[in-house]
């Protein structure tokens, strides 16, 4: 848990709930955009519509390993992180139907 300043506004349950963040969901995130380059490769989408999917899908998995990549060297205020450990604990949140992902890690 971490310590709240006097007269500081309370954190969100969310954010309470994310303070500690489990390194495991960073590497499990991690897996799952390794996951989804090789399935772009080995499976391209094909068809009317789908012409600018596979750029779209490299520049979202590039966008979020920038993210964990921030996590993991952040060295901002308190809001900042608390930011980022929010964002990456709802976008954990998407896998919650897979077996290897774990309750503790959600919102």
């Amino acid at each position: 848990m971490v310590a709240v300043a006097a007269g500081a506004a309370p954190v969100a349950p969310l954010l309470e709930a994310a303070s500690v963040m489990d390194e495991a969901l960073v590497a499990f995130l991690r897996a799952r955009l390794d996951e989804d380059e090789r399935e772009l490769v080995k499976d391209p989408p094909m068809g009317l519509g789908y012409a600018n999917l596979p750029a779209r899908i490299h520049r979202e998995v590039e966008a979020k390993r920038a993210i964990l990549d921030e996590y993991d060297r952040a060295d901002g205020g308190y809001g900042y992180l608390r930011g980022l450990e929010f964002a990456i604990v709802r976008w954990g949140a998407v896998y919650r139907d897979r077996p290897d992902y774990r309750r503790e890690w959600g919102p």
